[in-house]
């Protein structure tokens, strides 16, 4: 870091020398940082301060090279003031006079003393980890058969009080979405006789409309598009009453194509506007005998499946 903040201060200034739009104030932040480095490593980081936590370095050896770098720093920083000086009073500072060869000079040094410095730092870290992992070594080694035994015992007991909770929490998951889907199918199919009766109701009104009605009379086709609609309403009514498992089965000979189409206004309500459904119908199908509410609930389900999973890939 203190090279890098060296580097920094230095392409700023060159930078601000050769009459480039430079920031002058980051030549100066840079050297402050450098300095702040190098005085941690000395005297151990203060409370509050931008540098890293640092502690105070109590190699004699190494605190005399941070010292060395230190002064490194400073004479470095006092060249670049006077070259500042010397581009404000129209002086030759630029790149090749030899105010910039005694600058570069000063950086090529410092480097080389930071260089050396880490060095010496990462020896002694090497050394110190290395003296740790034989103290390491040797407390493990005495507590290692005790703790052995003791973690024998604890995981075997953990393992089948983890189990009994696994088996326990999965017990109470089943139970709670049985019951939550008990009383959605009893919920629906409340409701589904309900409207059926009500539906019921309107279909016998039209019935007798259309009876009293004379050929041609536009309240005949009016009823028979009510009567139409109410058709369509029982169907929802016995999809209802399929879900809730209130519905007996009743096979019809059915167009299984006729089955998918009729279900795609719900399975787009149900997919949502960020997806798209598209249909792929068999040209050459047979017509089956089936329940056809037991086909759309097939469909429908197989269909959150795939969609559901997809979404989770996504």
């Amino acid at each position: 870091e203190i090279q890098l903040s060296a580097a920094m201060a230095h392409l700023w200034l060159e930078e601000y020398v050769s009459g480039d739009s430079a920031n002058l104030a980051e030549v100066w932040r840079h050297f402050e940082r450098a300095d702040g480095l190098t005085r941690a490593m000395l005297e151990g980081s203060r409370p509050g301060s931008p540098e890293p936590r640092l502690e105070r370095l109590d190699d004699p050896e190494l605190r005399r090279q941070t010292e060395r770098l230190r002064r490194r720093i400073g004479e470095l920083w006092q060249s670049a003031r006077r070259r500042q000086a010397g581009m404000v009073r129209g002086e030759n500072v630029g790149i090749g006079s030899q105010a910039d060869e005694a600058f570069d000079r000063l950086f090529f040094q410092l480097s080389d003393e930071a260089r050396r410095l880490g060095l010496a730092i990462e020896v002694q870290r090497q050394h110190n980890e290395a003296r740790s992992r034989m103290l390491l070594g040797a407390l493990l080694a005495a507590w290692i058969a005790l703790i052995a035994v003791a973690a024998a015992g604890l995981r075997s007991r953990e393992r089948h009080r983890h189990a009994a909770e696994e088996a326990l929490r999965r017990s109470e998951a089943q139970l709670l979405q049985a019951q939550k889907m008990e009383a959605v199918g009893r919920l629906a199919g409340g409701l589904a006789h309900d409207v059926n009766n009500y539906v019921n109701a309107i279909t016998s009104q039209c019935e007798l409309v259309m009876m009293k009605a004379k050929p041609g009379d536009r309240v005949a086709e009016k009823m028979e598009l009510v009567i139409a609609t109410a058709g369509k309403i029982t169907a929802l009514i016995r999809r209802l009453l399929a879900f809730s498992k209130q519905q007996p089965m009743a096979p019809q000979v059915i167009d299984l194509n006729e089955v998918v189409e009729g279900l795609r206004g719900m399975m787009n309500r149900l997919i949502g506007e960020d997806l798209e459904l598209e249909t792929f119908l068999a040209t050459d199908l047979w017509r089956t005998r089936v329940d056809p509410t037991q086909v759309e609930q097939i469909v429908i389900r197989s269909e959150e499946r795939r969609v559901g999973k997809e979404c989770r890939s996504r």
